[in-house]
């Protein structure tokens, strides 16, 4: 284990026990996802500036907070359901107030390697992070999908059910992300898709 995750295990341990139990586990995944894609000193250093502001906000808020029941945080089974979950941690991550085509296609990535070369996954990953701007969102709380997810998430239902699937695929919406052609992460895909 490297010592960067290890100090960021110790942090958590600041949280409250209830809420440690409830979300350590996923925010543990997520940084050290974010700590394999910090390839540089720069980034490496972004991505400690991110988190350490982000705990000393959150550790007292979470203390201040009435106790309540904790409720199971399951990963999602489904593939599709798992890359909104992803996409979701990523927003969270630099405390944006909606879920953009940025956060779904880092999700899809995540889920669905093999979509892209490693080469690609790992060069699309550092652009999608390089161009997020640290927000003033509430980082704990269910968040919205953008207006360009939705069209992405319908276009996605719309080719799964063409192709005669009940449920969405990430490939699906991949495939719904890059109808929003003007879009960062469509551009992205155009480039790096097998």
């Amino acid at each position: 284990m490297r010592l960067s995750e290890k100090i960021y295990r110790l942090l958590l341990r600041a949280y409250p026990r209830a809420y440690r139990d409830q979300y350590g586990q996923p925010m543990e995944q997520l940084f050290r996802d974010q700590l394999r894609d910090a390839r540089t000193l720069t980034h490496w250093s972004a991505l400690w500036a991110r988190t350490l502001t982000d705990w000393t906000k959150t550790v007292i808020t979470h203390h201040l907070e009435p106790v309540a029941e904790p409720k199971p945080f399951p990963v999602p089974v489904e593939p599709f359901k798992r890359c909104l979950y992803f996409a979701l941690g990523e927003t969270r991550a630099y405390a944006q107030p909606a879920i953009t085509l940025d956060h779904l296609l880092l999700g899809i990535l995540r889920e669905e390697p093999a979509l892209v070369s490693d080469e690609a996954r790992e060069a699309m990953t550092r652009a999608l992070h390089a161009a997020q701007v640290k927000g003033n969102a509430a980082t704990y709380r269910d968040l919205p999908l953008s207006h360009e997810s939705k069209r992405a998430w319908i276009a996605a239902a719309v080719f799964a059910n063409d192709a005669g699937r009940k449920k969405i695929a990430p490939r699906d919406l991949a495939a719904g992300i890059l109808r929003e052609s003007n879009s960062r992460a469509a551009q992205l895909l155009r480039e790096h898709l097998r």
